[in-house]
């Protein structure tokens, strides 16, 4: 189901103050992709583009590394504000901008990172632009979440009649925009990770305050009554188990733009 992106920029521009304190699982991904980049054989002025860079974390780790030529991007400008904020390198630049459209040249970037970011875009447009702004010879590092993330909800909120949680596409299909784009894929692998909650409003609040809802273009209008009754399938699960769990497929990739 096509995206709204104007729903995607107000509610990451909503969560932007609170997007660090609950984005545990994403610094962990970002984490997880700096280890699959080798910096020893990087050079520290390498141009290096971070798409849905979020508050910044990933590329302050960069910072940290000597990382100096770093390009942040996100559809977000309130997100932009406080990766800026918090940033004290001044090579480091922050663009507003859609990762499906980047307003730079091609083949800008030796390398590519983007975590937890193309789920929110057409995934196929995403590849072909990573392929466009990369250099021959780049490398792209990539995570994001797959088809089982987010499985109880998905149940709970279907047995109320509504398909409003977010889908995610499969490795399969992700690894084929990819190599349909003209980049190699080197490397993917997938991790299923859980979260425990211990009361209904903190695992809502934990997908509010990341701004990680649903922003389908035709997103069937949940009803507050509606709305209350799932929140009361939770609340037994709750009663009948001790605590809630929320599942997340984890997908990490590295791309390749072969020289040519």
């Amino acid at each position: 189901m096509p995206l709204s992106p104007q729903q995607i920029v107000t509610r990451f521009n909503h969560a932007a103050a609170t997007y660090d304190a609950v984005s545990g699982l994403q610094r962990a991904m970002a984490d997880d992709l700096l280890r699959r980049f080798d910096p020893a054989n990087a050079k520290r002025d390498s141009a290096i583009g971070d798409l849905g860079c979020g508050t910044g974390y990933l590329m302050g780790q960069l910072q940290n590394l000597g990382f100096t030529n770093l390009h942040g991007f996100d559809i977000a400008r309130e997100m932009i504000e406080i990766a800026q904020a918090g940033t004290c390198d001044v090579n480091a630049s922050f663009t507003e901008a859609d990762l499906q459209s980047l307003p730079v040249p091609r083949q800008t970037f030796d390398v590519i990172f983007s975590n937890a970011a193309i789920q929110w875009c057409d995934t196929a447009r995403a590849a072909t632009e990573i392929n466009r702004v990369l250099r021959p010879g780049g490398s792209g590092f990539i995570s994001t979440f797959g088809p089982r993330t987010l499985q109880q909800w998905k149940n709970v909120f279907q047995s109320h009649g509504h398909n409003s949680v977010h889908s995610f596409a499969a490795p399969e299909q992700l690894t084929a925009h990819f190599k349909k784009s003209g980049l190699t894929v080197s490397q993917v692998e997938t991790r299923l990770q859980t979260q425990t909650f211990h009361t209904v409003k903190e695992m809502f609040d934990s997908i509010r305050k990341l701004g990680a809802s649903n922003a389908a273009e035709q997103r069937k209008p949940i009803k507050k009554s509606v709305y209350q009754s799932i929140q009361k399938t939770f609340q037994q699960q709750l009663v009948d188990n001790g605590t809630l769990e929320t599942t997340f497929e984890t997908i990490s990739m590295v791309v390749l733009r072969v020289a040519t």
